[in-house]
């Protein structure tokens, strides 16, 4: 009976960056990086929005009191724990570069081959969504 391929894993690794309004000074790329239980960390966070009063706001909108609340309940229930990365950059003004390059860099690190990626960047449209996933998949 030949081998079979091992089965691949699914990775789900969503994306967000702020900096751009530093025109270039510095730009944060955060990502969380999740398998299977991305339903469940996602049951987590609602109820860390309802339980720290942050809601569904967007972020901008959000008080600086409710964002901390909301980021110090993520960080106690451990559940993110090597779930969560973050790329830094400065002195550049190549955004979707950095976000490319952030997003391979912690895919890469955290995937175990084969795998399965679907990546998520928030803000962004859908076709260059689609060019980071091609990249991500190019990677050595």
């Amino acid at each position: 009976m030949p081998d079979q391929p091992p089965a691949k894993s699914k990775l789900y690794c969503y994306v967000d960056e702020t900096g751009q309004d530093t025109k270039g000074r510095f730009f944060l790329v955060a990502l969380v990086i999740t398998g299977a239980e991305r339903d469940q960390l996602s049951q987590v966070l609602e109820s860390i929005e309802r339980e720290s009063a942050k809601g569904i706001a967007k972020w901008k909108r959000t008080s600086s009191a409710r964002r901390s609340a909301y980021l110090q309940q993520v960080m106690r229930t451990g559940v993110f724990r090597d779930k969560i990365r973050y790329a830094t950059f400065s002195n550049r003004r190549d955004y979707r570069e950095m976000i490319i390059q952030a997003t391979a860099q912690t895919i890469v690190e955290i995937a175990h081959r084969p795998y399965r990626a679907t990546i998520l960047i928030d803000g962004l449209v859908r076709g260059f969504a689609n060019t980071v996933t091609y990249l991500v998949k190019t990677a050595p």
